[in-house]
């Protein structure tokens, strides 16, 4: 089972990382490489604005750091999700749990709010993973990305 901490200086060489692993890349909204220090103004980012506005979450198995979660206010959606597991975690179903348990926290760090999340056509495995944690495509933005709503939850506020 997964479990979730807040992002700390201490991961960044995992987010590096990640940020780094060609399939996030490919399948991130910015294709662009980082470059040998960008994870630290990354991290810089996301730990100065880790607040109510920004949240990123490690995901850890078994006391390994398996992936990332983060939920972030947009100018354009309420709220918006987005997971990158380690490439030697993937199609173990940690994606699934790490949407699911990201709705959860977004329900307590942003009640009322919809959940959005936004996925290049080119990327059919997250489309269905994020289907499978009840999310429905809305829309074709321009630039190829698929618009995603998290349907409600029955039982949650």
């Amino acid at each position: 089972m997964l479990t979730v901490y807040r992002l700390r200086w201490r991961d960044a060489w995992f987010c590096w990382r990640l940020a780094r692993d060609p399939v996030v890349r490919e399948n991130s909204l910015d294709r662009k490489k980082p470059g040998p220090f960008k994870h630290f103004s990354w991290m810089r980012h996301w730990h100065n604005n880790s607040h109510d506005e920004a949240l990123a979450f490690i995901l850890m198995i078994d006391g390994e750091r398996v992936g990332l979660l983060r939920l972030w206010k947009s100018i354009y959606y309420p709220v918006e999700i987005g997971i990158a597991i380690h490439e030697d975690h993937r199609g173990e179903g940690y994606g699934a749990e790490a949407i699911t348990m990201g709705r959860g926290l977004a329900r307590f760090w942003f009640p009322g709010q919809g959940l959005h999340a936004q996925i290049r056509v080119g990327n059919p495995a997250s489309m269905t993973v994020f289907e499978r944690a009840g999310f429905e495509s809305v829309d074709v933005l321009i630039g190829g990305i698929v618009l995603m709503v998290a349907r409600p939850q029955r039982g949650a506020s």
